[in-house]
């Protein structure tokens, strides 16, 4: 939620609004031209990004903000005077980032270009064939050499040691309880 300082940022003569919280971030972000992301930190995947990209909104971002935002096989990330493939522009200065915001609401054919390479990225990253890719790949490692592998997981015998040992100190306060009721009922 917006404290009271950004809120009081709305200024209608420069079409400039604050609007508040949004009751459901995917119809909020879908209803608008671009995604403005001027992220100066942070890393992998960036959340804001791949919520704007999953309803086909291009996005206006910082380097910062497309590390880990695009698919391997895609080599070039675009710039304010190249292609948006990346579903959006990345620029790396503010003047930049200010003519980028306004080529995506201005112009309908880049516009257009980078909401279809929004979804594209959001398919490629998140899609469902690349996480059967991955849980698929992991499955796959995990069984590979099982034996093995257990031998070297340390964490694992670290774990069932500590858990014998609990059973061993249950055992010896189930004898004592027992002990301790039989003293009781003989002094009765």
């Amino acid at each position: 939620f917006p404290p009271a300082s950004m809120m009081a940022l709305t200024n209608e003569k420069e079409n400039f609004f604050v609007k508040g919280p949004a009751k459901c971030q995917y119809s909020t972000l879908g209803s608008y031209r671009c995604l403005l992301a001027p992220l100066r930190f942070g890393a992998g995947i960036k959340g804001k990004i791949a919520d704007s990209w999953s309803v086909g909104t291009p996005v206006v971002t910082t380097p910062i903000g497309a590390e880990g935002m695009l698919p391997e096989q895609w080599e070039q990330v675009a710039t304010c005077s190249e292609t948006l493939r990346f579903g959006g522009i990345v620029a790396d200065n503010l003047s930049d980032f200010a003519k980028s915001a306004a080529r995506l609401v201005e112009n309908k054919s880049d516009w257009a270009n980078a909401s279809k390479f929004s979804t594209e990225c959001v398919s490629e990253l998140f899609g469902m064939k690349k996480g059967e890719e991955i849980l698929l790949g992991a499955l796959e490692h995990v069984g590979y050499n099982l034996l093995e592998r257990r031998k070297e997981d340390w964490l694992q015998a670290m774990l069932l040691d500590n858990f014998h040992r609990s059973t061993e100190y249950k055992s010896r306060y189930i004898e004592k309880a027992a002990l301790l009721r039989k003293i009781s009922k003989e002094k009765c």
